[in-house]
């Protein structure tokens, strides 16, 4: 038998990840996988692949890895690590409505964060020369919750908050047909 000695952040950042996979592994048991955050799914695809390379390389030697595998082996598995890499591949994803002859409203998508039920969707919104910096809020089912849009060229040292609805309300159905139709089927289903 091998023993392996290791220092103690060594052991101490073995210890954080197995209490983060067991949170993991817990809230995928509770919610089912589609709960998970996608900087969740890819810590667990590479603990996953390390896994499987170690006990490639337990069996085999380490003359039986190639090049890619050691790598993988000799990344930093940490969530701060994999959070840091992990890139959604809908990142940047631009939508424009489509009203014929009405205003042109452009939606760009930064990053989705899960909560207990619902989706929150970041991202920019461009409308009548503006930028707005905000967030769609859905139901699991897909349904509009809210959605919340304040000028990206604000200065937060005064309290003049400029919000999308403040001087566009009387588009509000615009909005949420554009949200509703172009934007949260597309992202939700990607």
């Amino acid at each position: 038998m091998m023993k392996i000695i290791i220092n103690e952040s060594q052991f101490t950042r073995l210890v954080e990840n197995q209490n983060y996979i067991d949170s993991i592994l817990d809230k995928m048991s509770d919610k089912g996988y589609e709960s998970l955050s996608i900087d969740e799914k890819k810590f667990l695809e590479f603990f996953s692949n390390q896994e499987r390379i170690r006990e490639k390389q337990k069996l085999h030697g380490n003359e039986s890895l190639n090049d890619e595998e050691k790598n993988i082996l000799n990344l930093d598995l940490s969530p701060e690590t994999i959070s840091l890499e992990v890139e959604d591949d809908r990142e940047g994803m631009s939508f424009e409505s489509s009203f014929g002859d009405g205003p042109q409203i452009t939606f760009i998508f930064d990053y989705e964060e899960k909560e207990k039920n619902e989706i929150h969707l970041y991202g920019t919104l461009y409308f009548n020369g503006m930028e707005y910096h905000g967030v769609i809020v859905t139901n699991k089912s897909q349904d509009l919750i809210d959605f919340d849009f304040i000028d990206a060229n604000i200065d937060f040292t005064t309290k003049d908050v400029v919000n999308l609805m403040d001087s566009n309300y009387d588009k509000k159905g615009m909005f949420e047909y554009f949200f509703e139709n172009d934007v949260i089927p597309q992202l939700l289903t990607f």
